[in-house]
């Protein structure tokens, strides 16, 4: 610092120095003078303890000398006492005997009053309180005329219970073991007990059934009580015969109790019942003999008792299941949605369909009879337990898939009776469209929904050990159920006898499905049965045949996809050669030859409307003399308007896509102004080859409809000119009647084509020049009007 710092910084630190200097001198000053304090209370404080400890010697010594001459009084006492205690004592223990003997002497006279009182219990007790007395020392003097009279007591005793047993069925096990103390040795008091404990169980049985009726009728009522719990807004009287309602669960207003409260408040009473009975049979009347020949009673009455138990069970098991599944699929809601809203609440599947309830309820049950099982081997009641576990299993993903169903057919019955209820001359197109958005949201929401909800079962592996393996083969096949169930009510709400989409695996799927699950409806025998009546509305056939293509084209692979992430299972069980529940492949070719039959319905229905129609226009015209044409019958426009309403029907549910006008400008009848005996060959020549390569016209061609507006309209009116070729080769026709239906052909081709376009429109123009040649053909002078002649009569019309 001396050769670094300046004279004033040096000044600086020096001043600094000397002050820390002065700061340290003063703080260990200050801790001189603390410790210096902590020394002298040090040693003021051992100055005390050794006076304290000077004076106190002197008292422990009093103190010492004052406990031993306690010591020494308390002995004197004691030894004064012990006589007078040894002599109280004695007299304590006569007192008690001479009140065991006065009792023994009192035992007639209070045996009598308790049988007058028919307070038998207490005299049985009575007597078998007294009785190891009795028979040690009612021999000797004053005792035996008391034994005498305590047993005349007895036997009047035991003939009152034996009267209780003939005339009282309620107390029949009461009345058993109370002679089984007074030494009654008939060998029918155990079947007796048996019979009064099977009655009494049968009642807690009943009283169970009567309350899983009220909570059946509950859940059915619309929003009522659910599988998984009860609802407030729902309640019911407690049936007459239901003994403490609060104990089963009932609510205060009224409500019914849950499937699991039901469950825990059923195996209270009846398990514990049925566990007191074998106790008391092992040893009442057993007394450690366990053999078969000796417990063969108590099996017979146990067997019984649990195969009402396991009966009741799975009906309020399976009652709770159909409620929870149905508000599931929200077919409450479904009832009243007429509008086919895309925002309608009754599209919002929730994710619980009462699988964690069922299992809930199921577990309480495997649990509660694994009690009885160690005491009822014999009877394998976890085997019971585990069967009904499966079939609880089953029945509720039969419901599942069954509510489901009956949502999508409630649709289809709203879309039914929305079009029934319009006018016949009017199109009913107007809930086309917005229905197939709500049905094909129904039937896609709710297998999503559904299989989320299964998938619960997945989490059970410990309870459903046993049906692991065969769970997955239980949801697959119900899949494969539903898809077969909808193509089969499908086609029967169109009417469609072919049931060749479904006929081929009917068998097979009537072996898959488990029990309890609803047969599947067959199309024929629906079709069939209603066959007198009235044809099905065209824009349903043709609404069900694009669900159809939907769920072939989206809904089956979304299943598939979602069955490669849950219910795969293992499929050791099967055999090798036994096909899968589920066949996506299968499932989509159903759905997609379901959806050409519905298709060629829908054509056909048109069709059959169109010939109808040009069928009554055939026969009502004179043909053979008829006036020279002066303009196109009315038919014709008749049947443009026909084939408007159609084209107006497809196109609420139809692509119109590959629908064109055709070239621009193009003219649209070119053959039709050719001289006769042009078309006349022509026409020979096509209907030749036609028989020669064809057979039988097929109006859809080789590959089947497209679904596409200009096809199907085309298809429709192939069918109504078809017919009219026919209908016009059974006539005769003049001059006069083949220039009218040139004509009429004439001034229909340019607007059918319009209407169809594109290639469609061909076969169509086609079958217009087959109409005017089997005209030709029927007419007896085949002379035909000239394209001018025809263009001048449509002009003159224009004007009128």
């Amino acid at each position: 610092m001396t050769k670094t710092y300046s004279v004033d910084r040096l000044l600086t630190e020096h001043r600094s120095m000397a002050r820390e200097i002065k700061n340290l001198d003063s703080d260990m000053q200050q801790l001189v003078y603390e410790n210096y304090n902590k020394f002298i209370a040090a040693t003021d404080t051992i100055r005390a303890m050794k006076t304290n400890v000077d004076g106190m010697e002197s008292d422990m010594e009093h103190l010492k000398t004052n406990m031993d001459t306690v010591a020494d009084k308390s002995s004197a006492v004691n030894q004064k006492l012990l006589k007078r205690r040894q002599q109280v004592e004695e007299l304590n223990r006569v007192q008690n005997l001479l009140t065991r003997l006065q009792a023994v002497f009192d035992l007639p006279g209070r045996m009598q009053a308790a049988l007058e009182e028919d307070a038998l219990g207490a005299a049985v007790g009575f007597y078998s309180e007294a009785l190891p007395l009795l028979r040690k020392y009612g021999h000797r003097g004053a005792f035996r005329g008391i034994a005498a009279e305590a047993d005349a007591a007895a036997r009047q005793v035991s003939a009152a219970l034996k009267r209780r047993l003939a005339e009282r069925k309620d107390d029949t096990e009461q009345a058993v073991l109370l002679l089984r103390k007074l030494g009654e040795a008939d060998d029918t008091l155990q079947a007796k007990y048996l019979q009064g404990r099977s009655e009494r169980m049968t009642r807690i049985l009943q009283e169970a059934a009567a309350v899983a009726a009220v909570m059946a009728a509950v859940s059915q009522q619309p929003g009522g009580a659910a599988v998984g719990g009860s609802s407030s807004s729902s309640a019911a009287a407690v049936p007459a015969g239901v003994e403490s309602p609060e104990a089963w669960g009932f609510a205060a207003n009224g409500t019914p109790p849950s499937l699991p409260r039901f469950v825990k408040a059923l195996d209270e009473r009846l398990i514990n019942t049925m566990q007191e009975t074998v106790m008391n049979v092992n040893g009442i009347f057993l007394q450690g003999d366990q053999s078969a020949a000796r417990r063969k009673p108590l099996l017979a009455m146990a067997k019984d008792i649990i195969r009402e138990y396991f009966k009741l069970i799975r009906r309020t098991v399976g009652d709770s299941a159909m409620s929870a599944v149905a508000t599931a699929a929200c077919l409450h809601l479904a009832g009243g949605d007429k509008d086919f809203s895309a925002t309608s609440p009754s599209l919002d599947f929730p994710d619980n369909w009462g699988t964690d309830t069922v299992m809930a309820a199921m577990s309480a049950v495997i649990t509660d009879i694994g009690l009885l099982h160690s005491q009822l081997p014999e009877l394998s009641l976890r085997d019971w337990a585990a069967a009904a576990t499966e079939q609880a299993v089953r029945g509720h993903i039969a419901a599942a898939f069954g509510a489901l169903q009956e949502r999508m057919s409630s649709g289809v019955r709203m879309v039914t009776s929305q079009l029934a209820s319009q006018d016949g001359d009017q199109a009913p197109v107007q809930p086309l469209s917005p229905a197939y958005g709500y049905l094909s949201e129904v039937i896609q929401r709710g297998i999503a929904a559904l299989l989320k909800g299964l998938r619960v079962y997945e989490q059970h592996g410990r309870l459903l050990a046993s049906f692991q393996d065969q769970l997955s083969d239980a949801v697959q096949g119900q899949l494969q159920a539903l898809f077969q169930s909808l193509v089969s009510s499908f086609l029967a709400a169109a009417k469609i006898k072919d049931a060749s989409a479904t006929s081929s695996s009917s068998s097979s799927e009537s072996s898959r499905q488990p029990s309890g699950a609803e047969p599947s409806t067959n199309s024929g025998d629906a079709s069939g049965s209603s066959a007198a009546d009235d044809p099905p509305k065209t824009g349903l056939v043709l609404l069900l045949a694009k669900l159809a293509m939907f769920m072939e084209d989206a809904v089956v692979p979304a299943v598939m996809e979602a069955l490669a992430g849950s219910f795969q299972g293992r499929s050791g069980f099967r055999a090798s050669d036994e096909p899968p529940p589920f066949v996506g492949g299968e499932v989509a070719r159903r759905l997609g030859t379901a959806a050409n039959l519905l298709l060629g319905s829908y054509v056909d229905l048109h069709g059959r409307s169109l010939s109808l129609l040009l069928q009554r226009s055939v026969g009502s015209t004179n043909w053979l003399h008829a006036q020279p044409p002066r303009a196109p019958r009315p038919v014709c426009d008749l049947l443009l308007e026909r084939l408007g309403r159609c084209e107006a029907e497809l196109s609420r549910l139809v692509d119109a896509s590959g629908r064109g006008a055709g070239p621009a400008g193009a003219p649209q009848h070119q053959r039709v102004g050719s001289s006769s005996e042009v078309l006349l060959e022509s026409a020979a020549v096509e209907r030749g080859m036609a028989k020669l390569f064809r057979g039988k016209v097929q109006p859809f061609g080789a590959s089947g409809l497209r679904f596409t507006q200009s096809a199907l309209l085309a298809a429709v009116a192939i069918v109504g000119l078809k017919s009219l070729v026919e209908f016009i080769r059974l006539q005769t026709l003049g001059k006069a009647g083949l220039q009218q239906l040139q004509l009429d052909m004439y001034y229909m081709r340019p607007r059918l084509l319009r209407l169809l376009g594109g290639p469609d429109a061909e076969a169509v123009g086609q079958l217009l020049d087959e109409v005017v040649a089997a005209a030709a053909e029927r007419s007896t002078d085949p002379t035909m009007l000239e394209t001018a002649t025809l263009e001048k009569a449509l002009l003159a019309l224009s004007r009128q």
